[in-house]
């Protein structure tokens, strides 16, 4: 398998930070996540491939990604 590389982690570490800081994500920054999950989803599912252990820890993030 040969994947972009993710520095940044996964979705799990940043809700994580964001909890330990009291902070929230932006409202922008839920929905960029949100369309980027749901459109990898449609790629998936338009080749008849499941993803079946779809959770944050396995989310993985660009370090420009909540810059």
């Amino acid at each position: 398998i040969i994947m972009e590389f993710a520095g940044d982690g996964d979705l799990y570490q940043k809700i994580v930070e964001k909890t330990e800081r009291k902070e929230f994500f932006s409202e922008e920054q839920v929905w960029q996540v949100f369309i980027q999950i749901v459109r990898a989803l449609k790629c998936l599912h338009d080749r008849k491939i499941m993803h079946r252990d779809l959770k944050v820890t396995h989310l993985l993030l660009r370090v420009q990604m909540f810059s």
